[in-house]
């Protein structure tokens, strides 16, 4: 799953068909991530800050977005999609799956875009102010459709229930999230620690990921 990616040819100053709005969209969602994770790290940035990194006027942000809040909100609709899609197409053609497997398919389109990671962690925070209550109906909507789309096809292949499938799915996802908060603890809180104190506090995403969800398969197929 890659991270968002503005086609900067399609950007026009006006722009006017629905491929060029489109491509305005994600560059100002792509200068606000970008602008969360590499200068600010952990405070979303205002829509100023976001205009004057993207060169798109202040009132044509407001065009799209009514907020900052919504700016985000946005990222990851567009990332929770592409994560059950890019798991439903994996489980399409299988009759039959190992833990191995389900650990792969599960976790690499987040590990292969740790800015849904990092915006995954923050949307608690996200959603507390700047967004009114139908987008984040709308948003929870979304997860829940993913989440019964993604366990269909894991109960074919398993023939456990839709509900069983659906627990797997939520519990695999916190492990996810978990997981990572807990390989990048917030800047200092491990600056007086030694290399081999902090071998033993911070996991390793990667493996630690795909260990933890191989026995959580295990036990679910037992």
């Amino acid at each position: 799953m890659k991270p968002l990616k503005t086609d900067e040819t399609k950007v026009r100053r006006r722009s006017r068909t629905a491929i060029e709005k489109n491509e305005k969209k994600k560059k100002i969602v792509e200068t606000a991530l970008d602008l969360l994770f590499k200068d600010q790290g952990g405070e979303l940035p205002s829509v100023d800050n976001i205009a004057k990194a993207s060169s798109v006027a202040k009132g044509t942000i407001y065009l799209y977005f009514r907020t900052k809040e919504e700016i985000f909100l946005y990222a990851m609709d567009v990332y929770f999609k592409n994560w059950f899609n890019e798991i439903k197409t994996a489980l399409k053609e299988k009759e039959a799956i190992n833990s191995t497997e389900f650990s792969r398919i599960f976790s690499s389109p987040v590990l292969d875009n740790e800015q849904f990671l990092k915006l995954a962690s923050m949307k608690r925070l996200v959603f507390q102010r700047g967004l009114s209550s139908e987008l984040i109906l709308s948003h929870k909507d979304m997860i829940v459709a993913g989440v019964r789309d993604v366990a269909s096809e894991i109960s074919r292949i398993t023939s456990r229930t839709n509900e069983e499938c659906e627990k797997l799915i939520m519990r695999s996802y916190g492990v996810v999230l978990g997981c990572h908060y807990i390989s990048y603890p917030p800047k200092g809180n491990m600056t007086t620690l030694s290399e081999e104190e902090k071998s033993i506090l911070l996991l390793n995403l990667d493996e630690d990921i795909n260990h933890i969800l191989n026995c959580l398969f295990e036990r679910f197929l037992n």
